[in-house]
């Protein structure tokens, strides 16, 4: 009966959970379900432990069962460790994949956690072995047998809550809970009475017995995750980030580590300063505050998907609506068992002894100083899900230190009672400026005091469609206001500016000559005259309609948000197929399409302005892009709109129809090529590091090392320039060979993310080996990213080096805020900014193959800085990928509509036998180039076409 109904359970759990990781945002009752269930399944759990070590303090001596605690609790903590943070950080990344249904990346999730916790426990295990084994003389028995079973024990036990871990991020968490908080005292328990009526119950016997119960629970725990994840996985390629994923999974793991080992500090430090009875005493409070933890961090802990999910899903109003509801949820069973604490203080203690009940104030001010805390919600979760884990750990390292520092303090003057104000103050501040960097970086208040303020002022509404997936939210999204005629005008200008990069004289004096105007939409159908009218006024969807693709100078335009016909007398251009103007037979022109409307929402970036999803360098990701959805992301919306403008003004200056053909009106497309130089020689400690973990990584699948790459650590340390610096060089050569010329980003500085490799020594051999007539600008350093002082220092050197001022630069990491960047470079001294593109994908960033000016918002004008988004990447091409091809049909289909295309290839990437998928590209490309009579400008150039005249027109 109790199997059955356990199996209708956890199946229905299944359902419900596995549906909606897959296919929607979740809904607060899916939460509580699986939630509620499991803080059940865990306060049982934590009911039958009870009853498991009673029987053991029952059959067993106090030292044998000491012993045992000390291996377990060791065992519990170093479990954190052993999972290198992959497991705690699962929550972060598994519900974005799934979000994204990027089953590569959820298959190389699983892989690269369960090969990094075989490695990391067996390491840990083996070393306490060979303790026990080869050192026996510096050991008594107990010890020797508390390693043997730890070295058991740890690969286990990580195992089972790495399991656990992944089945709570793919969203199945009451199939893991109940299996790790049922099984272990359930085998434990009865394991101790069978042998105590058969045999001893000694520390051994209860170590044979924990190890068969840990066993058997991450047996069944992989089965699980076998059954109901990696079956579905199976046939998927995956796909690895392990070092990206390592750095930010170190961070959790350490704040995790922290946070579960400051009880023991704190106490630690009490039982220094006060007698054992008091320490005694203070440490039962400290126990009887963890029921209250029952209710908190397991909630959490087990709906940490569906935290996670709601964050990749919903927009940020809809999410803190979602996080203050699921707090006040939370806090009713929180705060019952508070407050019975605080009431019933002295009763409970009285418990333990008539000595105890002197410990009634401690454990109240623990109470309130839990109730504080928690009625604030899941700072830490939010914050390691949105990237900002470094901070999760340092405030928890400060916390912890105060809490040592103040308890030095007042214990000795109040006792425990000291020390449990130390506590409250230490944590309590942790946990107010947590509140207050979410709400500064984040923008949201979740905490249970502004979800009371927001229902007392009236605006603590029902958010809109809570449960409605992303994707489909932005559909119906209209936040963005209708396109002003200042926005008209911005978007026009740009165009226009553009156009100088892209026109021939021909097609820029049929632009001159044609008069554009800008007019309200309703007044579209009373325009008369041979003229462009292009209309304003009409808002459009974050998610561009997509009408379809326009056949065009032997090319496609696609046709975004389009317009209907103005009047009866307005006619299709062209007649069949999908129009892209609208003609009136007295010769004026209107396209078909929100032309200036799309354009402004690129340009100005409304993407990044609507949605508040970044990644943990605080880019807008890839797959977060509505154009992206639509799969628009790789459409030069702007050069398609001003390549249908040059035909419509030529049009009109010949007075006739558009013939949808460019023949004479534009140039070849304009190359500018660029080299970041992240890394100039290959034998710094961190290339070395990643190349000895590649060496070993294919062991982990059963194949055989990759020997190869021993080869280039040792070449590398003989030459450290060869594969980088002398690749740089060779790039160089073959650019000068085609009469092409490039920019070098050096980096420098002496921190930052991994700081600059290189060094500034190697940065001045490179500048000196350069060719004359080459360009070298700024790779702002990561630390850098809008601090004045770091960002000056790095380009005052940079300057000294190389004896000229520097005017363009780019960002590490391509690391750019849309609303700040522009107008921090530009005070800074650069003229022409690379920094925009997507961070792994090849596309158009901004919609546009070619330079603007950002709109600064506070004064409506372009600022004085030239962006020029990055086209085409080496370090976006995927395995497997063609890159020729995938860059082949990017400039072929540029060169039918015009364009300014920005390349980067990093050194490393030209002749490296690391990247075989890149050997021979840069010289197959520059050949290609060559032969389509492709242009090439660096920044200087496009600076100096800049500040020369634009076409001029005429507005309304």
């Amino acid at each position: 009966m109790l199997k059955r109904w356990y199996r209708q359970f956890t199946g229905l759990a299944e359902r419900y959970v596995s549906e909606s990781a897959d296919t929607k945002a979740f809904s607060l009752i899916t939460v509580l379900f699986v939630g509620g269930g499991g803080v059940a399944v865990r306060g049982f759990g934590m009911a039958l432990m009870l009853g498991a070590h009673l029987s053991l303090a029952w059959f067993s001596s106090a030292s044998d069962l000491g012993h045992y605690f000390i291996v377990i609790g060791l065992t519990n903590i170093l479990t954190y460790a052993g999972s290198l943070g992959f497991g705690p950080g699962a929550v972060r990344f598994v519900p974005g994949f799934v979000a994204e249904q990027r089953t590569d990346l959820q298959a190389g999730y699983v892989r690269t956690t369960l090969a990094a916790v075989s490695i990391s426990t067996g390491f840990m295990a083996t070393t306490a072995v060979v303790v026990a084994v080869f050192f026996p003389s510096f050991l008594n028995a107990d010890i020797r047998l508390g390693l043997l079973l730890f070295a058991v024990l740890l690969p286990l036990t990580t195992l089972q809550a790495v399991s656990l871990d992944l089945l709570r991020a793919f969203g199945l968490p009451l199939e893991g809970q109940a299996v790790t908080s049922l099984l272990p005292p359930i085998i434990l328990g009865g394991g101790a009475v069978l042998v105590a009526h058969v045999g001893t119950l000694n520390f051994l016997a209860i170590g044979v017995i924990s190890c068969v119960s840990t066993a058997f629970t991450a047996f069944v725990q992989v089965r699980s995750l076998n059954r109901l994840v990696l079956r579905r996985l199976r046939g998927v390629t995956p796909l690895s980030d392990a070092i990206s994923w390592l750095r930010v999974s170190l961070p959790i793991m350490a704040s995790t580590l922290v946070f579960s080992s400051a009880v023991s500090i704190d106490w630690l430090v009490v039982a220094s300063l006060v007698s054992v009875a008091q320490s005694a005493i203070y440490r039962i409070d400290q126990y009887l505050l963890s029921i209250q933890g029952v209710f908190f961090a397991t909630f959490y802990g087990v709906v940490g998907t569906y935290v996670s999910g709601n964050f990749h899903r919903l927009g940020k109003a809809d999410y803190e609506q979602f996080l203050r509801r699921l707090n006040l949820v939370q806090l009713i069973p929180t705060a019952i068992v508070c407050v019975i604490l605080f009431v019933f203080a002295e009763r409970i203690l009285g418990l333990y002894g008539p000595g105890f009940v002197v410990g009634a104030d401690a454990l109240r001010i623990f109470a309130l100083t839990s109730l504080f805390r928690t009625s604030f919600g899941p700072l830490e979760m939010l914050l390691n899900i949105s990237s900002h884990e470094k901070t999760v750990m340092n405030v928890q390292i400060l916390a912890v230190v105060l809490s040592a520092v103040l308890s030095v303090l007042l214990v000795r003057f109040y006792g425990m009672n000291g020390a449990a104000v130390a506590n409250a103050v230490a944590w309590g501040s942790a946990t107010v400026v947590l509140h207050v960097i979410i709400v500064r970086r984040l923008g949201m208040r979740i905490s249970t005091y502004d979800s009371f303020r927001a229902l007392l002022m009236g605006d603590n509404e029902r958010p809109r469609d809570a449960v409605v997936p992303l994707s489909e939210k932005l559909v119906e999204a209209a936040t963005w206001p209708a396109l002003s005629a200042v926005g008209a005008r911005y978007a026009l200008d740009q165009m226009l500016f553009a156009v100088r990069f892209i026109a021939t004289s021909k097609g820029l004096g049929a632009l001159e000559r044609t008069a554009i105007e800008i007019v309200p939409a309703a007044e579209v159908g009373r325009a008369r005259g041979p003229r462009v009218v292009l209309p304003t006024g009409i808002a459009t969807p974050l998610v561009p309609e997509i009408a379809g693709r326009a056949p065009f100078n032997d090319t496609f335009v696609t046709i975004f948000n389009p317009l209907a016909r103005p009047g009866d007398d307005w006619l299709a251009v062209p007649e069949r197929g999908l129009p892209v103007w609208w003609r009136h037979p007295s010769g004026t022109l209107t396209p078909a399409w929100n032309m200036l409307a799309t354009v402004y929402d690129v340009l100005t970036f409304r993407e990044d302005a609507e949605i508040d999803m970044r990644d943990r360098h605080g880019r807008l990701p890839t797959g977060a892009s509505p154009r992206f959805r639509a799969g628009v992301w790789d459409v030069p919306v702007v050069n398609e709109a001003l390549a249908l403008l040059i035909d419509a003004a030529d049009a009109i200056d010949r007075q006739g129809i558009p013939t949808l053909r460019l023949d004479g009106l534009i140039e070849p497309p304009a190359i500018v090529l660029s080299h970041d130089c992240d890394q100039l020689r290959g034998n710094d400690l961190i290339t070395q590091a990643i190349r000895a973990y590649r060496v070993l990584r294919p062991m982990l699948q059963g194949n055989p090392p990759k020997l190869q790459l021993v080869r280039s650590m040792i070449e590398n340390q003989r030459e450290p320039y060869k594969f980088y610096l002398d690749d740089l060089l060779q790039m160089l050569e073959l650019e000068g060979r085609f009469g092409y010329r490039s920019v070098m980003y050096v980096l420098n500085g002496s921190s930052g993310r991994f700081g600059a490799r290189s060094g500034s020594k190697v940065v001045a051999e490179l500048i000196r080996r350069s060719p004359p007539g080459w360009e070298i600008g700024i790779h702002y350093n990561y630390d850098t990213f809008h601090s004045s002082d770091r960002f000056a220092a790095q380009k005052s050197e940079i300057e000294k080096l190389c004896g000229r001022p520097v005017v363009s630069g780019r960002a590490h990491y391509l690391r750019f805020d849309t609303r700040r960047t522009p107008e921090f470079v530009a005070q800074e001294g650069i003229q022409i900014d690379e920094s925009l593109g997507w961070s792994s994908s090849n596309g158009y960033r901004a919609g546009i193959a070619g330079p603007f000016r950002p709109l600064d918002e506070k004064t409506g004008e372009p600022m004085n800085v030239i962006e020029l988004p990055l086209v085409f990447m080496d370090a976006n091409l995927g395995d497997g990928e063609d890159g020729f091809s995938s860059f082949e049909s990017t400039y072929l289909h540029l060169e039918r509509i015009g364009g300014v295309m920005s390349v980067l290839f990093h050194p490393g990437s030209y002749s490296n036998p690391e990247k075989p998928n890149l050997r021979g590209l840069y010289l197959k490309i520059l050949e290609f180039l060559h032969e389509r009579g492709a242009r090439n400008l660096i920044p200087t150039d496009v600076i100096r076409i800049a500040e020369g005249t634009r076409p001029s027109v005429s507005a309304i």
